[in-house]
C-alpha cells in the first residue's frame, strides 16, 4: 500500500517564474497609464481663465455705400442663355466631320456631310414620276381640245340642218297656200322632209350636250393629273430639302464645345437618346453668363440688376456683370439658390464650366449711403482674432479655433457674423495668446 502513496519518478513540469507572474501585470499597468497620460494629460495642466461672450440674434442699421461687397458666392460658366445645338434634320449615316473639338467656327461653317446616295436616287425617280405625270397632263389637254373642236364642228352642222329646216318649213307653207293646185301626196311629202329636218337638229342639240359633258369630265380629269404633278413636285421639294440637310451647317458662331458625330455614326430622328441627332454642342464667348449659387442667407440681398464683379483665377482684373434671373426654387441640399450673372460683351478666353468667384456690390444713389435693417447672430467685436477666425469653447470645455464669415453690419461693439457661428455659442474675448486648439480652459466671466 505505502508503493502507492509513494513513487521515485519525479515529473517534467516547471513551475512558473515568479518574475513573469508580476511583469505582466505591471505591464498592463504601464499600457493603461500611458493610454490616460495621450487621451488627458491636458487635464493634469491648469485650465486657461477666459473671459467670453455668447453669440446672440440681432439687429443692427447697416451702411452700404455705393460699389460695396455685399457677399462672395462661387459660380461657374455656362452659356448665355443656354449652349447653342448643331442638329441634324434627317437620319443618315455620317460621311464626313469636317470640325474638331475646340475649333472656332462661324455661322454657316460646314460641320458635317451625311451620305446622300439614295436621296440622290430618290430625286431621280420623283423627277421621273413628274415628268410623266406632266406628259398626261398635256395629254388631258389635248383631248378637251378635241372635244371643243368637234363641238364647234357640231355647231356649224347643227346651222346647216337650221337653215335646210327652214326652206322645208317655207315650201310645205307655200304648198299648203296654193290650194288645189299642188297634189295632197306633194304637200305632205314637204311637210315630212321639214320634220325630218327638224329632227337632225334636235338631235345636233343630243349630240352637243354629250360632247359639253364629255369635256367637262376631260377638264376634270385634266385638274386631277395638274393636282397629281403638284403633289409630286411637293415630293420632290421634300427631297431636295433632305438633300440639302445632308450638309448640315453651324446654326452661330463661336467654338466646338462638344462634338458628337463620327464618321459612321448614325444620326437617328425620334430616338429617346437627346444626342441621337445632336452634331456639336457650341459655345459663344461673346455670349456667356455666370450660374451662382448663393446662400440662403445672402439671398435678401439680391435682385434683379443687381452689379457684381467676376473673379477668374488666371485673369488679371475682374470683369462686370450683373445679375438677370433668379432661380424660382432653391437647392435644400446645398441650401442655396441659383442666380444667373451676365457678363456684357463675354469674353474670349472663358470656356463652360470654368469657376468662378462672384462678388456682389451695392448700387446705392450716387453721393449717398443706403442704410438698411439686418437681422442676424452677432458677436462681440473684441473676439476676433482677425477678419476670419474666433475662439470658442465647446462642449468639453476646450478651445476651438472657428473660421467665419464676418459681415458688415456693427452696433454698440457687436458686429455681425455670417456664417461659422451659432447662436448662443462661447466665443472666447481677447486676449488669445495663450490659448492652443484643445487646451482646457475655465469660464471667469460670461458676457449676454
Amino acid at each position: 500500500m505505502s508503493q502507492l502513496f509513494s513513487s521515485t519518478e519525479t515529473t517534467s513540469v516547471k513551475a512558473p517564474r515568479r518574475v513573469l507572474i508580476w511583469l505582466i501585470p505591471l505591464l498592463l499597468l504601464l499600457i493603461m497609464g500611458a493610454s490616460f497620460l495621450a487621451l488627458g494629460w491636458q487635464r493634469l495642466l491648469p485650465a486657461i481663465d477666459v473671459n467670453v461672450a455668447r453669440a446672440r440674434m440681432g439687429e443692427a442699421a447697416n451702411v452700404t455705400k455705393e460699389g460695396a461687397t455685399l457677399f462672395q458666392a462661387a459660380g461657374w460658366v455656362e452659356a448665355d442663355p443656354f449652349p447653342i445645338r448643331a442638329t441634324a434634320l434627317i437620319s443618315g449615316i455620317v460621311k464626313k466631320v469636317h470640325v474638331i473639338n475646340g475649333q472656332k467656327i462661324t455661322k454657316g461653317q460646314l460641320l458635317v456631310s451625311i451620305i446622300d446616295d439614295d436621296l440622290k436616287l430618290d430625286l431621280a425617280n420623283a423627277q421621273a414620276v413628274l415628268n410623266e405625270l406632266k406628259l398626261n397632263v398635256k395629254k388631258r389637254q389635248l383631248e378637251v381640245k378635241t372635244e371643243q373642236l368637234k363641238l364647234l364642228e357640231l355647231s356649224s352642222l347643227k346651222k346647216s340642218a337650221i337653215a335646210q329646216a327652214e326652206r322645208m318649213k317655207h315650201k310645205a307653207k307655200v304648198f299648203r297656200s296654193t290650194g288645189d293646185a299642188i297634189p295632197d301626196f306633194e304637200k305632205d311629202q314637204a311637210e315630212l322632209e321639214y320634220q325630218e329636218k327638224q329632227k337632225v337638229v334636235e338631235e345636233y342639240d343630243s349630240r352637243k350636250s354629250l360632247i359639253i359633258s364629255h369635256i367637262e369630265l376631260l377638264q376634270n380629269s385634266v385638274e386631277i393629273a395638274n393636282a397629281k404633278a403638284k403633289t409630286q413636285k411637293v415630293e420632290i421639294a421634300k427631297i431636295e430639302l433632305d438633300l440639302s440637310r445632308t450638309q448640315v451647317l453651324s446654326p452661330a458662331g463661336g467654338i466646338i464645345e462638344h462634338l458628337y458625330a463620327r464618321q459612321g455614326r448614325k444620326q437617328m430622328l425620334g430616338s429617346d437618346n437627346e444626342h441621337s441627332t445632336t452634331i456639336a454642342r457650341i459655345f459663344n464667348p461673346n455670349e456667356i453668363q455666370i450660374r451662382v449659387d448663393v446662400p440662403l442667407s445672402d439671398v435678401g440681398k439680391i435682385k434683379i440688376g443687381l452689379k457684381a464683379k467676376i473673379h477668374v483665377e488666371f485673369l488679371k482684373k475682374p470683369l462686370d456683370g450683373y445679375i438677370t434671373s433668379i432661380y424660382g426654387h432653391a437647392d435644400y441640399q446645398k441650401n442655396t439658390l441659383e442666380v444667373k450673372v451676365k457678363i456684357p460683351g463675354g469674353h474670349q478666353t472663358l470656356r463652360s464650366e470654368m469657376l468662378a468667384q462672384v462678388e456682389f456690390v451695392s448700387a446705392a444713389p450716387p453721393k449717398a449711403d443706403k442704410v438698411e435693417k439686418v437681422s442676424g447672430i452677432f458677436i462681440k467685436k473684441e473676439s476676433l482674432v482677425n477678419d476670419s477666425s474666433v475662439w470658442a469653447v465647446d462642449a468639453n470645455n476646450k478651445a476651438v479655433l472657428k473660421q467665419i464669415q464676418k459681415g458688415r453690419a456693427e452696433k454698440d461693439g457687436w458686429v455681425e457674423v455670417v456664417s461659422g457661428i451659432h447662436p448662443g455659442e462661447k466665443i472666447i474675448l481677447a486676449p488669445h495668446d495663450n490659448l492652443k486648439s484643445g487646451a482646457f480652459v475655465k469660464v471667469e466671466k460670461i458676457y449676454e
